[in-house]
């Protein structure tokens, strides 16, 4: 999107301009850092001869770690892109512009997660039990960075009205929306009835069963098939969410160039 297009038309002090930026900019920063550090870390383990036991047929080990990359491609350029719509519709920067000490570990903690992810593709009893843990992990984070954010979007949403600027109230009010709906819930707990089944297809004989009767030779390739639903469901949820906002915060910026938008203050005649 166009930053210029979304920086809020509410008369903003430089102090706050500049406690905004750097904190938005400090979180974009740590988070291309980390997936950087991933890259080569991912690379690394490319020429790396790690033995993987459980994972009995090439193709599932080749289909698991396309599934990684793009997850990661998926989660870095839409962190990036979320990040940057939230930083020209805020009016306050969060927490004063800046981050706590939990903000910053749970950055780096998803990173962690993350490589360990890449680590344990050799084993797909492990990949399961990092990957719960990152989902768990991912839910907590949402849940910090709402209260995080909360003061920032609340006061936001003060200065908007104070001005008469509808257009940007709707604006914060679609990002308080993404940040803090109900969809979050509901995608997480769909995430995690298919992530219960893709723990039992890893530790049971289910695999083995599902493998005969689907007449597929590896019953690793049925579990990768498993993870690879259930990644593939979260990211497209989260996906249509980004997108339908991003085309909703346009459109107000589009009205915002030629519009000026006003309360509905009649009364109703019926």
């Amino acid at each position: 999107m166009d930053k210029k297009k979304v920086r809020p038309s509410v008369l903003i002090p430089n102090e706050e301009l500049i406690r905004r930026r750097q904190i938005f900019e400090v979180v974009k920063a740590l988070i291309k850092y980390i997936g950087a550090a991933l890259v080569i870390f991912f690379t690394w383990l490319q020429f790396k001869e790690i033995p993987a036991p459980e994972i009995n047929d090439k193709l599932s080990s080749t289909f698991l770690r396309v599934t990684l990359t793009l997850c990661y491609l998926s989660w870095i350029y839409g962190t990036i892109t979320d990040l940057n719509d939230e930083e020209y519709t805020f009016i306050i920067a969060p927490n004063r512009g800046k981050l706590t000490k939990t903000s910053v570990g749970m950055i780096f903690m998803a990173g962690i997660l993350f490589a360990l992810l890449c680590l344990s593709a050799v084993s797909l009893r492990f990949f399961t039990i990092v990957l719960t843990l990152f989902s768990i992990s991912g839910k907590i984070g949402e849940i910090y960075m709402g209260k995080f954010v909360g003061p920032a979007i609340e006061e936001s949403k003060t200065r908007y009205s104070e001005a008469n600027d509808y257009l940007g109230l709707l604006s914060i009010i679609a990002i308080e929306q993404y940040i803090m709906g109900k969809w979050f819930w509901k995608r997480f707990f769909v995430g995690s009835i298919i992530l219960v089944f893709v723990n039992l297809l890893s530790f049971t004989e289910l695999s083995v069963v599902l493998a005969a009767k689907l007449h597929i030779q590896s019953s690793s390739f049925v579990i990768v098939s498993s993870i690879f639903i259930y990644l593939f469901v979260m990211e497209l949820w989260i996906w249509y969410k980004r997108i339908k906002r991003k085309l909703y915060l346009e459109l107000l910026a589009d009205l915002n160039k030629d519009f000026i938008l006003v309360p509905n203050n009649s009364e109703d005649d019926g």
